[in-house]
């Protein structure tokens, strides 16, 4: 199977001139998303969530030094295993190298579709530094990716609109770039919100920047951090357009 894959978004600490492309025209194609009603997961899919999530724990110990008596993260991932805004279960999948899709990042997810599952997949070793992957970064790693997938009807309809000439190029590249900011935010206010407070209970140190805590506030300033046209998100959306887009035929993909 094809992985439709998500990358995080780590911002260099370094000073950054700021591009003085404009994103105004890029963005302008029509690419409204309808809002889903929130599905109600049913004992089934609860039961299906559990399963997902003892798996991924089983695979990933370090992310069980989290497991306070008080802990958020247990029951999110099964509600978010469980199923998508569409009622779609997600699955859990060790992560296993594919080419670009899996170049420079740690965890990746796949968008269900009426043809095919979802599911998420982390390293278990951090590509960055060799090391096996700390419970920090598993954690943040997984809420990222299941937010990518709780709202792959927008990624889905990113595509659509691409294959229907509705994008260019660079508009798609802009608009996944966007959507996957959108889930960045959520991934941050989870994180102020949530993590932080457990954490001082518990006496227990967290990275924040794991967690896009530095993230800018807006995607357009977001994008103006962004200007090497060889690296995220150009790179990656661009691939996925060439490979994607242009070649419809590509198996597995949405």
């Amino acid at each position: 199977m094809t992985n439709r894959t998500t990358r995080h978004i780590y911002l260099a600490t370094a000073f950054v001139v700021l591009s003085q492309w404009s994103i105004s025209s890029a963005a302008s194609a029509p690419a409204k998303i309808t809002s889903q009603a929130i599905y109600k997961p049913t004992k089934e899919d609860i039961t299906h969530g559990k399963t997902q999530t003892e798996r991924m724990l089983h695979d990933l110990p370090a992310m069980r030094q989290w497991l306070t008596k008080d802990n958020p993260f247990y029951d999110f991932a099964v509600r978010h295993y469980a199923a998508d805004a569409q009622g779609r279960r997600i699955y859990w999948v060790p992560f296993k190298e594919d080419g670009w899709k899996t170049t420079g990042c740690n965890a990746i997810s796949v968008v269900a579709t009426p043809n095919r599952a979802g599911s998420i997949c982390i390293r278990k070793v951090d590509f960055q530094t060799g090391a096996p992957i700390s419970a920090n970064k598993a954690w943040a790693c997984f809420v990222f990716e299941a937010l990518n997938t709780q709202n792959g009807y927008r990624y889905t309809k990113i595509i659509s609109d691409a294959r229907t000439g509705v994008l260019s190029r660079e508009q798609f590249i802009l608009r996944g770039a966007e959507d996957e900011f959108r889930n960045v935010i959520e991934q941050k206010r989870f994180y102020k919100q949530i993590v932080e407070p457990w954490a001082r209970r518990n006496r227990i140190k967290t990275n924040g920047v794991e967690w896009h805590s530095k993230s800018p506030k807006t995607f357009e300033e977001e994008i103006r951090l962004r200007c090497d046209r060889n690296a995220y998100p150009w790179d990656f959306f661009g691939d996925y357009y060439d490979n994607y887009i242009l070649n419809k035929g590509k198996q597995g993909e949405p």
